[in-house]
């Protein structure tokens, strides 16, 4: 008997803002399981910014985005296995579809242990956010007790692990984030120095006034709207981790800097890195991420919405920098 299942797919390229009417909730029948494959019961989504490029363009590195049907992070419980090694009942994290049962082949996916109290938190702290954080800090900006770094996006699940690392390396962390409210939380709950709040009209003098001694490094996440302001406060020879461009995935606008000038003349270093060339180090990253966890010395906040159905309006909330944490939909 064919099985049936929801999916939340895009009805639309984007526009302009990603809004909740691109997306549109059908039924499907699933197709029948083959050698190699295993029948999964997606737990928690990741709602990740990234998708905001192949969601425009209906382009991505899986052929189903040709067809506006979103792949994504997942944590899934396996229903059914035709695959060597995997049983019913195993937990696993890889890419699915954004479905409450959805068919993948086995290779695509790694297992998890099943006593994991909270396995969402493989897709935050302990997953991708977590180790791209650890990944622009320990290898690319390398603080050292005595500088200052300066963290776009403070509160989300990348900036806030980015600052608490860099505490941990004595280092003076001075956060930007959107709203007091925001801000406080990244000071109080997460450690930061302080926290300046992008959305104030005096942005760029608030900002200089938390940076009296300048900064010597920059986690950057967002675009030009908190890199640009940053710029001239940098001490020369100063360093950038450039990690993301939420501000400009859903456009194709020209990405402008009126203190690019700041670059040369400061002697600064900006460098972008990935994720995935990473893949060698995981298991480096995630012991120190677990251990800090472990010890109490790693924060961290969920912004969980319940249900399929509410995955286009929990996405459309993220993009929008509603909510401090990682974002997830869980399905039960």
């Amino acid at each position: 008997m064919a099985l049936k299942t929801r999916r939340v797919r895009l009805a639309r390229k984007p526009q302009n803002a990603i809004e909740v009417s691109d997306f549109l909730i059908e039924q499907i029948v699933l197709e029948e399981l083959k050698d190699g494959q295993l029948l999964l019961r997606p737990l928690y989504l990741s709602l990740d910014p990234y998708l905001l490029s192949f969601m425009r363009d209906w382009s991505g590195p899986q052929r189903d985005w040709s067809d506006g049907i979103i792949v994504g992070r997942a944590i899934s419980q396996v229903v059914a296995s035709q695959a060597q090694g995997f049983a019913e009942g195993d937990l696993v994290i890889g890419d699915c579809h954004w479905q409450d049962l959805d068919v993948r082949p086995a290779k695509a996916m790694r297992q998890l242990e099943s006593s994991l109290l909270s396995p969402s938190l493989q897709l935050g702290v302990l997953g991708a956010s977590g180790i791209t954080a650890w990944a622009g800090v320990t290898d690319v900006l390398e603080p050292k007790a005595g500088q200052t770094l300066v963290i776009s996006a403070a509160s989300g699940p990348v900036g806030s692990v980015a600052g608490q690392l860099a505490k941990a390396a004595g280092a003076r962390v001075v956060g930007i984030a959107g709203g007091v409210e925001k801000c406080r939380y990244v000071v109080e709950q997460f450690g930061f120095d302080a926290c300046v709040d992008h959305r104030q009209a005096d942005f760029p003098a608030a900002l200089a006034a938390a940076l009296p001694d300048g900064a010597d490094l920059h986690f950057e996440s967002v675009g030009a709207a908190t890199l640009d302001p940053v710029l001239p406060l940098m001490n020369k020879f100063g360093c950038i981790a450039l990690c993301g461009l939420m501000q400009h995935y859903q456009d194709r606008d020209p990405v402008t800097l009126s203190n690019f000038r700041s670059l040369l003349y400061g002697a600064l270093q900006l460098q972008s890195f990935h994720l995935a060339d990473y893949g060698k180090r995981f298991s480096e990253a995630t012991e120190v991420l677990s251990g800090l966890l472990e010890q109490g010395q790693l924060r961290y906040s969920e912004v969980i919405s319940e249900g399929l159905e509410q995955a286009p309006a929990a996405y459309v909330a993220m993009t929008r920098g509603q909510g401090i944490g990682k974002h997830l939909v869980h399905l039960g």
